[in-house]
């Protein structure tokens, strides 16, 4: 992906282009088949915020107040669009939405793991100099969205170094071998230790929050 950054672009360009990336990119994962479990339960969460967006009434208001007197459609009246104008116009919606609210979960500054605190206060200083209230971005996050959010920007490497902190080991091939595991049943004992260590960081991010 190239992202650029020309002259009217500011510190929250970085973050809402990434919130595009990133949607583009556990979309292009569903169609596939390449996503696992988590990720098709985070897709699935997004979907479900986004779906607001298939109301039509809900629809045209948020083409009036942002889309309407851009480029792609020049104040033109959403009554007057065509229908593959509107289903363009729903997918542009729901792609900015997910952007603002990428940039609004960056500014709340909460990171899910130590790795990223760095960063999420960064991002937080950044984006709070230039949105003093959420109302500015027009997204409301439910706690769904805020744990998808969360899974996306906790990498692999992060969950694992997470788990080991906390003890959460996986299985070595030394010790499947000591349990006398093979086939089927040796990987769903791998199986299984990974699936603990992705539901465990859940609940620690789950406390963190509540705490």
């Amino acid at each position: 992906y190239l992202v650029s950054l020309f002259s009217r672009a500011n510190l929250s360009t970085l973050p809402h282009e990434l919130g595009h990336i990133f949607r583009m990119e556990m979309q292009r994962a569903v169609d596939m088949g390449l996503a696992d479990e988590a990720m098709l339960k985070d897709h699935q969460s997004f979907e479900k915020w986004l779906s607001r967006f298939d109301d039509d009434a809900t629809l045209e208001a948020e083409y009036n107040a942002r889309l309407k007197n851009g480029p792609a459609f020049r104040g033109r009246e959403f009554s007057a669009l065509s229908s593959d104008e509107i289903a363009r116009v729903r997918e542009i919606a729901k792609h900015e939405y997910f952007a603002r609210g990428f940039e609004a979960y960056l500014r709340e500054g909460k990171a899910p793991t130590r790795g990223l605190e760095g960063a999420f206060r960064r991002f937080r200083d950044w984006l709070v100099s230039i949105y003093r209230s959420a109302l500015k971005l027009g997204v409301e996050l439910n706690d769904d969205v805020r744990e998808a959010f969360d899974n996306i920007l906790t990498t692999e490497r992060e969950m694992h170094a997470e788990a080991a902190r906390n003890e959460l080991l996986s299985l070595d091939e030394k010790q499947l071998d000591t349990l006398g595991l093979s086939g089927v049943e040796r990987e769903d004992a791998a199986g299984l230790m990974k699936k603990a260590v992705q539901i465990a960081i859940r609940e620690r991010i789950r406390d963190q929050r509540q705490n």
